[in-house]
C-alpha cells in the first residue's frame, strides 16, 4: 500500500507533483510517476459503502450513487442535515404514529380517552366509529356518570 507524503506540505496538487517508490520482485526500488486524476479515479472506484438491514442487503458506490434512508408514511420520519464536519442523517417517530397490525407494549401504558357527554358529542368532536371514548359526565341518565367508557358506533 503506498503512503503519500508531501513536505513541505502542498496546497494544490498537479500531475507533475505525484509520484510512486515501489519495489520490483528483483527488490531494487523503482519511481513511477503517476497523476492525481489516476488516483482520484482509482479511489472514487474503490469506495463502496456495504450495508444490511433487517432483511437485504446492498452497496452504494459513493463515487456514482448515493445513499437514501427513506422513512414510512406515518411510522418513521428521516431528516438529513450537514453539519460542520460531517453528515447528520435523524431517525424518529412523527407526532401521530399509524400502526397497521397489532402492537405489544411491555411494562405501563397510558392512554389519554377524549371526553364527551355522549356518542353524538362525541361524533361532533371528530370520534369516529369503533374508536373509544369516555363520558364526561354532563349526558342524560344513565350516562350522566363522568368515566364510563365507550365505543362510538
Amino acid at each position: 500500500m503506498p503512503i503519500i507524503f508531501s513536505y513541505p506540505q502542498i496546497s494544490t496538487v498537479s500531475n507533475q507533483d505525484l509520484f510512486v517508490i515501489s519495489r520490483t520482485s528483483s527488490g531494487i526500488p523503482q519511481t513511477k510517476s503517476v497523476e492525481a486524476e489516476d488516483i482520484s479515479t482509482y479511489v472514487k472506484s474503490t469506495v463502496d459503502l456495504n450495508f444490511e438491514g433487517d432483511t437485504g442487503s446492498a452497496v452504494v458506490n459513493l463515487n456514482t450513487q448515493s445513499l437514501s434512508i427513506e422513512g414510512t408514511a406515518n411510522e418513521i420520519e428521516t431528516v438529513a442535515t450537514q453539519g460542520n464536519s460531517r453528515g447528520i442523517i435523524t431517525i424518529g417517530l412523527p407526532d401521530n404514529v399509524t400502526i397497521t397490525n397489532n402492537l405489544e407494549v411491555n411494562g405501563t401504558t397510558r392512554l389519554t380517552v377524549l371526553s364527551f357527554a355522549n356518542d353524538t358529542a362525541a361524533g361532533a368532536g371528530g370520534i369516529t366509529s369503533g374508536t373509544l371514548y369516555q363520558t364526561d359526565g354532563t349526558g342524560a341518565a344513565p350516562l350522566n356518570v363522568a368515566g364510563i367508557l365507550m365505543i362510538k358506533q
